[in-house]
């Protein structure tokens, strides 16, 4: 049996939780424990304290009662590294071994600017998992700067390529009269909106051609004033239905995303399987994803010269366009499928405890950030 915790209701954690209970394992059985009450919470310190003892108490008393052999975490930055980090001390002592899945891609910013004696805590915290389970290979050597090689294992992040089928749209889009970038992601100043919104504005001068979809929720960053402020060829979408975002992906020419720090962004892998260009910055897992030049192009971040330069570039380059767009199908495909998505999780579980590939697995939690 395992006993897992429901992630928010998006993004890469999501569609990997989801996974994990699809698959048919015959080493491995999936229970998932539902902690969102703090994985969402904006609540005072206090009340968010409490909200977390609460839930640490029902998911022990859940391993007490099932017996799981390990427990997965999903931990992001702030409080929700400190509590998942912490919690790993009484998991461990009711037998359970305990691994956290790192999603968060703001760690390395956070850790530059800690003191020294923040720092030290941190190195502590963690150390309390039996294991970190890292989104790719860049993050799993980060990590290794806080525990042994071996503590850290890569754990594959996938999509659904059934879902993200590939479909060659270049030449339509590329001769529809308008040329469409979209965005998808928070509209937040750290996922570089603010930075695309001043490069769209330098690109469009020099192309009239180009228009920007933004999609996804504002969470008071100052974006909607920003948007409504900016430029006639922009359009703020707001947070979409899946139908509609895969009718403007269909439409577009290529995605940006300008982020300042990402994890492993889903949303890349999803529109790479689909055949749409890609265009981000080299942070994060995002490097482990494309290639500049070969998959997708890579642009430095809180650039937005840059940033014009290489959409107004791009977007005059047809040829360019259907090779990235090829190129990044085949890579999705080979290297971030459901199958291999699953298939990691149970030599990652596996390897935590100890055994050959041949072995059972009888239980495993998997818990939400």
């Amino acid at each position: 049996m395992i006993v897992g915790t429901m992630p928010p209701p998006y993004g890469g954690v999501n569609t990997l939780v989801k996974f994990y209970m699809e698959a048919e394992y015959e080493s491995l059985r999936v229970e998932l424990f539902d902690c969102k009450e703090i994985s969402m919470s904006r609540a005072h310190f206090f009340r968010r304290m409490l909200a977390s003892g609460v839930t640490l108490a029902r998911l022990l008393r859940r391993i007490w009662l099932s017996r799981p052999d390990v427990v997965l975490s999903f931990p992001s930055a702030g409080m929700s590294f400190v509590e998942k980090m912490v919690w790993g001390v009484p998991i461990r002592f009711l037998g359970a071994k305990y691994a956290a899945l790192m999603v968060d891609g703001h760690f390395p910013r956070r850790y530059a600017k800690m003191s020294g004696v923040a720092r030290s805590c941190f190195r502590l915290l963690a150390r309390m998992p039996d294991y970190l389970f890292a989104q790719s290979a860049v993050w799993k050597r980060y990590y290794e700067a806080f525990r042994a090689p071996a503590d850290v294992i890569e754990l594959r992040m996938g999509i659904d390529t059934e879902r993200f089928r590939y479909e060659d749209r270049v030449e339509a889009n590329f001769s529809s009269g308008t040329k469409d970038i979209l965005y998808v992601g928070w509209m937040l100043r750290e996922k570089g909106v603010h930075d695309l919104l001043d490069a769209f504005a330098l690109a469009s001068a020099r192309e009239p051609a180009l228009r920007l979809h933004l999609v996804g929720p504002d969470i008071g960053d100052g974006f909607e004033r920003a948007c409504a402020d900016g430029h006639p060829s922009v359009t703020f979408w707001g947070k979409v239905p899946d139908e509609k975002l895969l009718e403007l992906a269909r439409r577009a020419l290529f995605v940006v995303l300008p982020s300042h720090a990402e994890g492993m962004p889903n949303i890349l892998l999803e529109m790479m399987a689909m055949g749409v260009p890609v265009m981000a910055t080299p942070v994060g897992g995002i490097v482990d994803i494309i290639t500049d030049g070969v998959d997708g192009v890579l642009v430095p971040a809180q650039e937005p010269r840059a940033w014009a330069d290489a959409m107004v570039a791009l977007s005059r380059d047809k040829d360019k366009l259907k090779r990235l767009a090829a190129r990044a199908a085949d890579r999705i495909r080979e290297r971030h499928g459901k199958d291999l998505v699953t298939d990691s999780l149970e030599r990652a579980v596996l390897a935590v405890l100890g055994r050959g590939a041949g072995s059972g697995a009888q239980a495993v939690s998997s818990r939400g950030r």
